[in-house]
Parts: structure tokens; C-alpha cells; sequence
């Protein structure tokens, strides 16, 4: 009866697959695709309704009230419309009451999915009646009662008494054997209070159960019947015997109904009828052999059930997470630390884990995984985060094997889980300090050879300073008399001027190498930084009228005083602004801020700000502006401002950086300490 059943299903499954493909709903036609459902719903008598619902639950069509109408809330429930989108797999509801008359229906749905996502659920609405008449049409004894159950054991249909039952539980013993097992035949007590053999199957596609139950009278009335007309037979024909007849009759009758019931008790653990001494050598020997079957099962159970316990018992006592699972991926166990570290309920856990505990940015990756594992029976392994009981997320390393029968196939898996989290952060604390000691040992590097280069160049510097600098100061003098004395009209003028302004030139590099090589004591006082920036824009206001170039300042009026050097932070920004000049040799925009702003969560600094719009600094240049002699001005300097200017703020207790885009400028901010 099941499989009619879902033969049944899968016909309207189909249907409703094939009208979800409609061009119009793909195209987001929804009055035109209202009218398509309307045509398919008069051709499927029994659909009542055709609904629509976005992957939220909100209905985006329903044939009962015309397209853009107020739409009332689909009867389906939230619950079964998110486990279709969940599962993106086709699904059959419980039975639920119509918003309108109140009358009981049942809905089957299919997933529409756009780009590999649950975009929409489409479901068809079908009457109660219908399945009453479905199991109407199959065949059952006389007396019998058939019964049709939804996925939480409430009556969708039955032969007796219909009205009276539809939309309650059955009774407690078809209830209890419903709840517990999928398919079972055994003895129960119906809602009229009839004894009754009893089975029941339950469906693969809609988890509904067919029950059928016979008067527990009328078989063994027939199993006594049989006997008799056996009798009447034998009479017949030897009227000798029916004294034997009858006496085999009375022996055949009781034990073959003893037998049902020890049969019906075998699977249950009840207690097994005693073997009687009158009864016929084959029954007593099959009775015999359902008592040691009977025997046999129980030890094994008695033995599953201690080997579970033992498990459990290991299981609590690991360090980490211990779970099992289905072969579809349905947890069906995971020990108390799971729990104690979730806060889950055992009935929260098996279905809803990964929508309750994952992080969101992992919950896809690791749904592929799992998916992609069970449908190929292959190990399972993988990094997430898993939330705990007070919200903090923490790093979990999970895995899982499955257990497979002779023919491969997963019988189910088994699953640990570790928390890997204070690992995780260290071997990140180890990477960030790995990452830091390289970066110093480069800079020692660069620091080593600057350092060689500087004892050469103090040398050098310190025996030809006095050298160059008296014949230089003799050049220049002649070059400014000359200069004076001569017409600026004159062609010799202008030679003369570069004369001056290259030896002025050299003069500057020998300062710088002086400078470099043998840097001054920093001598700390209270600044003014707005006072400060005021005097060395004043100081290059002759070059920023010559290159045609705009200032602008932006100085924090409340900006307060700091302890540094004055004449070297005035050092430090003329030779800023002298850079962002010679960058702009068509002219263009200086602009100077400061103001004070927490650093990387430490006390306020004063920033100041010196930025260009000149043609920038390349990529790969960048890293090396503050290396001593490195210079992107090919013939001018000699490469030493920057540094003067990143060791200058470095003995304040700051720092400086940089950024640039070629062709869009540059801006240097220093860093330094309000105390």
C-alpha cells in the first residue's frame, strides 16, 4: 500500500516540477503564470489550490485571490516551506486546516531553484477526501480498518468512522508503534476498542504510514473454521473419523492461535507462551523455535544495549567531541561535551546544528563538503567555527569516516571533532612574529650597511670638509662680486649665476654628508606645530610663487604643544615641502594639515600632513625612499633627505609614512608623541 502511495506522490510531484519550469515564471510573468496555474488546476481535479512563496515563506501567488490582490498567509507553515529550502528537495506536508473553511487539506511542494539556489517553493493544495478515496479503492477484508497517518501520527484518512477521526492521533498502541518504528506488524487496541492484528509501512517520499488492522476474532474465527470444515470433510468420508477429527481440530486450533500470538510478541520482547503437552509434534517444534529466537533476540539486544552503553560511557570521557551519524547525514548521536560546549537540545541537534551553531561565513563551505563526502562515501575533514553556548565563535578541526557493508555501502559515520582554536591563534601569533623577526632582520641588514657606508663617509667627510668648503667659499665670493658688477644684460651673467648657484649646490651636499655622518644631538623643547608649519611655509613662499604652486593649510586650531627639536622638525618639513615642489614642476597643490588622532589604539599623536599633487613615486620605488644614497631624482642629491628626515622623527619617539599613486602625488604624515 506504501508503494501505491508513493507512486501516487511522484505522478503529482512530477506535475508540479513540470509547471515550475514554466517560461513565465523564469521570466518573473507572475499574472501570466497565475493563468497557466489556473488551466493546470482545472485539469487536476483534486488540486484545490496553487501557491507560490518566495525561499522566506511569503507568498508571491495564490489562485484563490487574483495576482497583486492582499494575499493570505499560505496554510502550509513556515516550518515545512524552510525545510524544503533547506533540503532543496521535493516534499509532501503534514495535514493542516484551510484558512477558509477550515476543512482539512495537505499540500505537496517542489523547490524552483535560479543560478544553484532555492528561489521560490511551488506547492499544490489537495483535499482530505482525496485520500480517503485512495485508500477507498484498495481491497481490505471485510471488518477491517485501513488508516492513513502524516508525519506527526495525526489521522489523514480512514475507512471507519472518518469524520470522527480525521485530524486526531490514532490510538495509543498504533501511536506508539508509529513512533517507533517504520514498518511493524503486532497486536493492538483501535479508538473503538476492537483487539485487532495490526501493521503498518510507512512511505519513502512523504514519511506518511498506511496502518491496516483486522479484528483479532475474525482470524482466529477462521483459523477454527478451517479446522472444522477439515473435519466435515473427513466425516464425509470415514464416519469412523470423526471422533479423531474433532479431537485433531481442538488440538490444532488453540496452538495455531498460540503461535500468532508468540509470533506477534517476538519482535515487541513480550513474554512468550508456554510450549503445551497435548499439541501436535509440529507445532510444539515451531513453538519451540520461537521461543529460542525469541531468546536469541533478546540477549543480542540485551548485549546492543550494553555495547551502546559502554560506548557512551567512552564517548563522555574524550577529550573531544564524539558523534555519529546517518548515512543521509542526520546526527544520531554526539556525546555530552557537544552539548555542554552548544547549549543544544538532543532534538535541536540532529537537524538544526549547522543553521544554529556555524558561522555564517562557513556554514556553504562546509555544507559542499559534507554533501559532496556523503555522496561518495569518501572522508570527511574540515576547518570551521563553531559558536559556543555564551556566542563566542571558536575554531573547530572536524572529522568523519563511514562505516560501509560488503557491497560499499555507508551503513553510517562516525565523527570527532576537536577544538583547535588556542592552537589556531597561536600558530598565527607565531606566524605574525616569524613574519616581524624578518622584517627586522632586514632592516638590521640595511642597517649593517648604511652603518659601513657611514664610517667610510664620516672618514671621508670629516678630512674633506674643510677642503672643499674653503675653496668653495672663495668661488662663491668671486661669483657674487662678479655678479654684482656685471649688467644682467650681459651674456656673461648668466654664467655667472649658474656659477653661483652650483657652487651654493655643492655646499648644501657637504652639509648633508656632514649632517648624515655626523648628526647632531637632538635638543627637546615645547613646540608650537602650528607655529611651526606657519614659519617653514613662509620660508618657501618665494619657490611655490616660482613653480606656480597653491598652499593650502588645514591646522587644528586646539592643536597642543609637544616636546621636540624646532630647527630639526623646521629641517624635516622644508625638505618635505622642497620634495613635493620639484614634483611639481607645472605647478599644482601643497596641501599641509595637522591635527592629533589616536594611533593603533595607543595615546593621541599629533599628525602632520604634507601632500602633493605631483607625478608620485613608483611602486617598486617605494619601499626603498628611506635607504641612506637612494635617489628616484637621477642627478640630483645624493639620497640623503629622507633618511635625515626618518631618523630626525624617530629620535622624537614617531614615525613616518607614506603613500603614493604615480601620476596623482604623494603623502608623508609624521607621527609624533603628544608626551
Amino acid at each position: 500500500m506504501s508503494i501505491a502511495l508513493d507512486s501516487e506522490l511522484e505522478r503529482y510531484l512530477g506535475l508540479l516540477g513540470i509547471l515550475g519550469k514554466s517560461p513565465y515564471l523564469q521570466a518573473g510573468e507572475l499574472q501570466r503564470f497565475y493563468e497557466e496555474a489556473k488551466r493546470v488546476r482545472a485539469d487536476q481535479l483534486i488540486w484545490v489550490n496553487i501557491i507560490l512563496t518566495d525561499r522566506k515563506g511569503q507568498e508571491l501567488m495564490n489562485l484563490d485571490s487574483p495576482v497583486g490582490a492582499g494575499v493570505p498567509r499560505t496554510p502550509i507553515g513556515l516550518a515545512t516551506l524552510s525545510a524544503v529550502v533547506r533540503s532543496g528537495q521535493p516534499a509532501v506536508s503534514p495535514l493542516f486546516k484551510d484558512n477558509f473553511d477550515g476543512s482539512y487539506a495537505m499540500a505537496i511542494m517542489v523547490p524552483l531553484k535560479q543560478q544553484k539556489t532555492v528561489a521560490y517553493v511551488l506547492a499544490a493544495v489537495i483535499p482530505q477526501s482525496t485520500w480517503l478515496s485512495f485508500i477507498l479503492r484498495y481491497p481490505v477484508p471485510p471488518d477491517a480498518t485501513m488508516t492513513l497517518l502524516d508525519q506527526q501520527g495525526i489521522i489523514i484518512a480512514r475507512t471507519l468512522n472518518n469524520e470522527q477521526w480525521v485530524g486526531r492521533r490514532p490510538a495509543p498502541a498504533l501511536y506508539e508503534r508509529f513512533r517507533k518504528t517504520p514498518e511493524e506488524a503486532y497486536q493492538s487496541v483501535g479508538p473503538e476498542g476492537q483487539r485487532l492484528y495490526s501493521a503498518h509501512s510507512r512511505s519513502n517520499i512523504s514519511g506518511w504510514t498506511v496502518a491496516t488492522g483486522v479484528p483479532k476474532e475474525k482470524i482466529e474465527q477462521t483459523l477454527r473454521g478451517s479446522t472444522v470444515a477439515m473435519a466435515a470433510g473427513a466425516l464425509a468420508t470415514v464416519l469412523l473419523a470423526v471422533g479423531l477429527a474433532v479431537l485433531f481440530g481442538r488440538r490444532i486450533a488453540q496452538p495455531v492461535s498460540g503461535l500468532a500470538r508468540s509470533a506477534s510478541a517476538l519482535p515487541t520482547g513480550a513474554p512468550i507462551e508456554t510450549e503445551s503437552t497435548n499439541v501436535v509434534v509440529e507445532v510444539s517444534e515451531v513453538t519451540r523455535a520461537i521461543r529460542k529466537a525469541g531468546e536469541q533476540l533478546e540477549a543480542r539486544e540485551s548485549a546492543l544495549r550494553a555495547s551502546e552503553e559502554r560506548f557512551r560511557h567512552v564517548a563522555n570521557m574524550m577529550p573531544g567531541v564524539v558523534w555519529t551519524a546517518a548515512p543521509d547525514g542526520t546526527i544520531t548521536f554526539a556525546n555530552d561535551r557537544w552539548y555542554a560546549y552548544t547549549g543544544l537540545a538532543p532534538a535541536q541537534n540532529a537537524r538544526d546544528w549547522p543553521r544554529l551553531v556555524l558561522h555564517p561565513d562557513d556554514y556553504e563551505t562546509c555544507a559542499e563538503q559534507w554533501t559532496k563526502s556523503l555522496r561518495e562515501g569518501k572522508e570527511y575533514e574540515i576547518e570551521v567555527r563553531n559558536r559556543r553556548y555564551d556566542g563566542e565563535y571558536r575554531w573547530w578541526l572536524t572529522r568523519a569516516i563511514p562505516v560501509k557493508d560488503p557491497g560499499a555501502h555507508v551503513l553510517m559515520w562516525y565523527g570527532f571533532s576537536t577544538d583547535i582554536h588556542d592552537i589556531k591563534q597561536s600558530k598565527e601569533a607565531l606566524r605574525q612574529s616569524e613574519e616581524k623577526l624578518r622584517q627586522q632582520a632586514h632592516e638590521l641588514e640595511q642597517q649593517l650597511i648604511a652603518s659601513g657606508r657611514l664610517v667610510s663617509l664620516g672618514e671621508i667627510t670629516a678630512s674633506m670638509a674643510h677642503e672643499f668648503n674653503n675653496p668653495l667659499g672663495i668661488v662663491m665670493g668671486f661669483a657674487q662680486d662678479l655678479l654684482s658688477e656685471t649688467d644682467p644684460s650681459s651674456p656673461q651673467y648668466q654664467s655667472l649665476k649658474i656659477i653661483d648657484e652650483e657652487t651654493k649646490r655643492c655646499q648644501r651636499i657637504i652639509q648633508e654628508l656632514l649632517e648624515f655622518a655626523r648628526p647632531r644631538s637632538t635638543e627637546l623643547t615645547l613646540t608650537d606645530i602650528k607655529e611651526t608649519v606657519g614659519k617653514t611655509l613662509n620660508l618657501i613662499t618665494n619657490h611655490l610663487y616660482k613653480q606656480k604652486i597653491e598652499a593650502a593649510t588645514l591646522v587644528d586650531e586646539n592643536l597642543p604643544k609637544i616636546s621636540a627639536d624646532p630647527q630639526q622638525l623646521e629641517q624635516v618639513l622644508v625638505n618635505l615641502y622642497l620634495n613635493a615642489i620639484g614634483a611639481m614642476p607645472e605647478g599644482g597643490k601643497l596641501i599641509v594639515e595637522a591635527n592629533t588622532e589616536p594611533v593603533d589604539g595607543t595615546d593621541r599623536m599629533v599628525v602632520i600632513t604634507v601632500a602633493d599633487t605631483g607625478f608620485g613615486i613608483e611602486k617598486n620605488d617605494l619601499p626603498k625612499i628611506f635607504q641612506p644614497f637612494f635617489t628616484a631624482k637621477k642627478g640630483r642629491g645624493l639620497g640623503l633627505g629622507l633618511p635625515i628626515c626618518q631618523r630626525i622623527v624617530k629620535n622624537h619617539g614617531g614615525r613616518i609614512d607614506v603613500e603614493s599613486q604615480p601620476g596623482h602625488g604623494t603623502t608623508f604624515k609624521l607621527y609624533l608623541p603628544v608626551n
